[in-house]
């Protein structure tokens, strides 16, 4: 039989955010944290670390990393590679 404390991590729902110091994500996190049904995993996509991420057991992806054009110094080649490149690549480790 299950103890409480494994029964509520059972059936919690696991979540993984990416762009997880952003606006949108630091709130979005908190909130959640606050109900006490979500696992939160979050992902930072500004290094490698996330490509080893086991996605197998993830319930569900808000995807909140990315870039702004209107950021100074940020060129084509970096805003695609973050906003669509980096997505693409998520999407496809997540299948």
């Amino acid at each position: 039989m299950l103890s409480r404390q494994q029964l509520k991590k059972k059936i919690m729902t696991k979540v993984a955010i990416t762009g997880p110091t952003g606006f949108v994500a630091r709130n979005l996190i908190s909130y959640l944290k606050s109900k006490g049904e979500y696992e939160i995993v979050e992902l930072s996509l500004r290094n490698d670390d996330w490509e080893s991420t086991d996605f197998s057991d993830i319930d569900a992806i808000v995807h909140l990393a990315g870039t702004s054009s209107e950021k100074k110094n940020v060129s084509y080649d970096e805003y695609k590679s973050v906003n669509v490149d980096l997505t693409k690549a998520l999407a496809q480790k997540a299948k």
